[in-house]
């Protein structure tokens, strides 16, 4: 087995962040929820007909994230892949 560490100072350029529930009330702009994908907790949201539905592993990192917001999410303490 290989271990692999990456260097980041957001949780933009990891490859665990999945993005999620793009919506924008205008058409403009747009916001996004920023989810681990390798934290065991079950709390990713998605909709199913306009209802949510947890069933999708990873950990909510941020909600609403806009474009000019990206930059003052801090990674978590708890992110897995911390050393």
């Amino acid at each position: 087995m290989v271990k692999i560490q990456i260097e980041i100072n957001s949780c933009t350029k990891c490859p665990h962040l999945k993005r999620m529930n793009q919506h924008s009330s205008d058409g403009w702009d747009r916001m996004e929820d920023w989810c681990c994908t390798v934290h065991p907790e079950n709390s990713m949201r998605r909709f199913v007909n306009d209802v949510p539905v947890n069933d999708q592993p990873g950990k909510l990192i941020q909600g609403g994230v806009e474009w000019n917001e990206e930059k003052h999410v801090k990674i978590p303490d708890w992110c897995p892949i911390k050393s």
